[in-house]
Order: structure tokens, then C-alpha cells, then sequence
């Protein structure tokens, strides 16, 4: 209760900026890139959830396979408490979650968790990158880092499940 309390006050002392610019600031979207961690990657329609999401997101989704991995690519020249992390999303669709260490790559630390439903488990890892090439491994290391002026964008929020 008194972690929703600190949020709470977090949000009301540094507001959101307002969404005036959104579509505009889609224009500077540089495109998606054709390979990931060295290899190809197709892209795929988003789902019909993923659809729904990407609606009122301030900036670009795209869902790409790379082999079996399925990697979900966020883009967003703001702040915004549209970006969570995974893991929420797919608790929230009945997905169990059992968090993992860190992982330490050669790009950084990436956050990872298990997932599982209905006998089929994915591993997932997510992470975030600023404009100047600074890592987040979670999502709420990058709201904060930035809401503080700590980092500054656009930013790439990279989620990988296979």
C-alpha cells in the first residue's frame, strides 16, 4: 500500500506531458530494423490484443519472429505509462510468471522471466535503450530514469519470448 502511495505522488508532483504531438512525432520514427542479435526477422501482424494496445500507444509497436523467438519491439519519443512490462500483460491473460536473474549480455542487462499456461512455457527477457545507447533491464528502471531526466529519448523497449 504505501509502494501505490509513493507512485501515487510520483505521478501528481512530475504530471505526464501531454499526447499533443504523438502522431508528429511518429514521423521521426527511424523504421524497424531487418535483423535482431545478428539474425533476420519477419514481421508479423500484431494480435488482436496487441492491436488494441497499440492504439493509444505514443509511438510504434511492431511483433517479429526471429527462429522460434517472437520479439516485440516498442518505439516512443515519450514518457508514458503505456509501457509496462510483459509480465504484466501476460499475468494479466492468465499466463503464471516466475521471475529470473538478470541476464548479463554483451548489450546489456536484460530483466527475464518464466512464463507458463496450459503445459506451454516461454522464456521472456525484456529490456530498454535510450537515444544515447544507455540500458534499462526493466521497465520501471527506464520510467524512472527518465521521468527524472536521467535518460532521454526516443526509446527501444525490446521484449523476446521463445
Amino acid at each position: 500500500m504505501a509502494a501505490f502511495a509513493v507512485a501515487a505522488l510520483v505521478c501528481i508532483a512530475f504530471p505526464m506531458p501531454p499526447r499533443e504531438a504523438d502522431e508528429q512525432a511518429a514521423h521521426g520514427f527511424p523504421g524497424w530494423p531487418v535483423q535482431f542479435e545478428g539474425e533476420a526477422i519477419a514481421e508479423e501482424p500484431l494480435s488482436e490484443f496487441e492491436k488494441g494496445f497499440a492504439k493509444s500507444f505514443p509511438g510504434k509497436i511492431g511483433r517479429f519472429r526471429s527462429g522460434r523467438r517472437i520479439v516485440i519491439l516498442r518505439w516512443t519519443t515519450r514518457l508514458t505509462h503505456r509501457v509496462h512490462g510483459a509480465a504484466y500483460c501476460l499475468e494479466a491473460t492468465g499466463w503464471k510468471i516466475e521471475p529470473r536473474p538478470l541476464e548479463a549480455r554483451a548489450d546489456g542487462a536484460w530483466s527475464a522471466f518464466r512464463a507458463t499456461q496450459g503445459g506451454k512455457t516461454l522464456h521472456v527477457r525484456e529490456q530498454a535503450r535510450d537515444a544515447s545507447g544507455a540500458t534499462f533491464a526493466d521497465v520501471p528502471a527506464w520510467f524512472f530514469s527518465a521521468l527524472l531526466g536521467r535518460s532521454v529519448g526516443p526509446w527501444w523497449i525490446v521484449t523476446v519470448a521463445e
